[in-house]
């Protein structure tokens, strides 16, 4: 109902929009939000920052470019542009993502595989769809609406893959970081930290179960030496 504009021109008669303006921006939307998880799971602005701005660039021509849909069509009309504006916009934000999966798959992402074969098998799915609608090739409806559900498949498939990776990098980022907290890094054993709250741990667990408590302290001799070669 709301794709067809039936809901809006019964509700809204006289506002003087398109009928499909909420498809427009629902696609808008849907690319706002795909754009702002590709930065944070690619790391963009850390790994490629040049391609996270040529990123948000294509984003705000495809939101001036449904904008002008919508409000000034007859620009587009005139300019003879109305018909491929949509596609065209549609394959510059699927290559700038493309691309941008590639600068990071090479900046060593582990999620930027991942992410590149899901777009890739959208774009493939995208552009085949475009193409039978532009009669390059017999299509249908039937056609076109598999081929952009299996595009659409394809890319929710490996976006889940490249979460999947994206949490698991998360995750051994942050054992490692707590690792640092409580091993000392020049002698590889146990630091401070890791000795309060051993001892802690252990005298709460005398409160429950009484018994004794034993600390065996070693002092080695001239470790002045190693701290002198090998920095304190």
């Amino acid at each position: 109902v709301i794709e067809t504009g039936a809901a809006w021109t019964t509700l809204w008669p006289h506002l003087g929009l398109r009928y499909d303006w909420p498809t427009y921006a629902s696609w808008v939307l849907y690319f706002v939000l795909l754009v702002a998880f590709t930065r944070e799971l690619l790391e963009l602005p850390r790994v490629a920052p040049v391609v996270d701005r040529i990123l948000l660039g294509a984003l705000a021509l495809l939101v001036v470019e449904s904008a002008t849909y919508v409000l000034v069509p007859d620009v587009l009309i005139a300019r003879g542009v109305y018909d491929i504006t949509d596609p065209l916009m549609t394959a510059v934000m699927l290559g700038a993502m493309l691309a941008a999966g590639a600068v990071a798959w090479r900046a060593g992402v582990a999620a930027a595989p991942f992410y590149v074969l899901a777009f890739a098998g959208s774009a493939v799915g995208l552009v085949v769809s475009d193409a039978g609608t532009f009669d390059l090739f017999p299509s249908s409806v039937t056609t076109a609406f598999i081929l952009t559900s299996v595009g659409g498949a394809w890319e929710s498939l490996f976006l889940a893959l490249a979460l999947g990776q994206r949490v698991r990098d998360i995750e051994l980022t942050a054992a490692r970081y707590e690792e640092y907290a409580y091993i000392d890094p020049l002698t590889g054993i146990p630091n401070r930290r890791s000795f309060d709250e051993a001892i802690e741990r252990e005298w709460r667990r005398t409160q429950r179960f009484p018994g004794p408590i034993s600390v065996i302290i070693f002092d080695i001799d001239r470790f002045k030496d190693f701290d002198d070669r090998y920095g304190h």
